[in-house]
């Protein structure tokens, strides 16, 4: 076992040390402070996917069969549900293992400073060389070496079979055409994988020996979403519940400091032109209004397409509202249908 008893794992190292999807103060409050991070809704859909065709897979059952019991499936909405089997029953609906399979692996090895490494394979197929799937449920789509997962994968596949070479392979479960991605991994990538990992061990193990706070900035960027520790980032404490006002108190503050920050990023980039910060790209983009001026015929044929005009003639109240009184208001209401609901927003009256 590692110093510390720390059991590593591409996860935990890629969080620390990946440049797009890292971050070392998310990494400081995960594993240094050990502090629990709220799973975002995307993050407990995915669990749920691999979950429910793991089951599938070893029962051999039917997604819309095994759902309910999967852990944490009562709590989708009907949208999560039906997301959720949908990437299940694509995945299924493709393919079946062929011969011996293994699903959600466990993987251990030992790196060569003595550091004890841990991987879980979503699947693990037998033969003259075996193969490693691994299920993703994002969007981003990328090859099985792009990253240093799934030769770290074959690496502790290959130790504890005593093979040579391990196929990888990445399935992105929300696309349906050509969803799947293959390479063969051999020694040479292993060793540069290996070699990746007690690199970045060796820069944490460095980190943790310095002051703790500046050894672990932030690394603002597209993963700012979905982080679970996005108050702490900025100091913010809400776990002592504070007062409400004072909840709304800091709102007030960081929407004015949203419009600065905002007003002077425009400034510099009609100076110097778009910015890119990890993931993001901050500049000027288009957009276009559409405009019917004869709205009745619009609806008309939104009609005879089977739509519901209304969905997409709606106006917001407050654009409408000087329109609303005397001798047109009365006949704008009598024309129009008035949708009442409640948001939380602050203005200068009460509610």
């Amino acid at each position: 076992m590692g110093s510390n008893g720390t059991v590593w794992s591409f996860s935990r190292l890629e969080l620390f040390a990946d440049p797009l999807r890292g971050c070392p103060r998310r990494y400081y409050h995960r594993y240094v402070e050990r502090k629990p991070e709220p799973p975002t809704p995307a993050h407990e859909r995915g669990r749920i996917v691999h979950a429910l065709i793991s089951t599938c897979l070893r029962e051999g059952r039917r997604p819309h069969d095994v759902l309910s019991s999967i852990p944490g499936a009562d709590a989708l909405d009907e949208e999560g549900r039906q997301e959720v089997l949908d990437m299940a029953s694509g995945y299924l609906r493709a393919e079946h293992p062929a011969g011996a399979f293994r699903t959600e692996e466990k993987l251990e090895a030992v790196l060569a400073n003595g550091e004890r490494f841990l991987g879980y394979a979503d699947l693990i197929e037998s033969g003259a060389i075996p193969r490693i799937t691994d299920f993703k449920t994002s969007w981003e789509r990328y090859g099985p070496t792009d990253t240093w997962q799934l030769p770290l994968y074959a690496w502790m596949l290959a130790e504890k079979l005593g093979v040579e070479r391990v196929r990888v392979r990445l399935w992105f479960l929300r696309y349906r055409k050509e969803p799947a991605v293959e390479a063969v991994v051999g020694p040479r990538e292993m060793e540069a994988a290996v070699a990746w990992a007690e690199e970045v061990v060796a820069r944490i193990r460095e980190a943790e020996s310095g002051p703790l706070w500046a050894c672990f900035p932030p690394q603002p960027g597209t993963v700012c979403s979905l982080c679970g520790f996005s108050l702490e980032c900025l100091g913010v404490n809400l776990g002592n519940e504070p007062p409400a006002e004072e909840i709304a108190g800091l709102i007030l503050r960081l929407e004015r400091a949203l419009t600065c920050c905002r007003e002077e990023l425009e400034k510099r980039i009609k100076e110097s032109g778009p910015i890119f910060v990890r993931g993001q790209h901050f500049g000027f983009y288009p957009r276009s209004r559409w405009i019917f001026p004869d709205v009745g015929a619009f609806a008309e044929l939104l009609r005879e397409a089977g739509k519901d005009p209304w969905k997409y003639l709606e106006l917001p109240g407050w654009k409408l509202a000087p329109l609303l009184r005397g001798p047109l208001g009365e006949k704008l209401r009598a024309m129009g249908q008035e949708v009442r609901e409640e948001y939380l927003t602050h203005r200068d009256n009460p509610p």
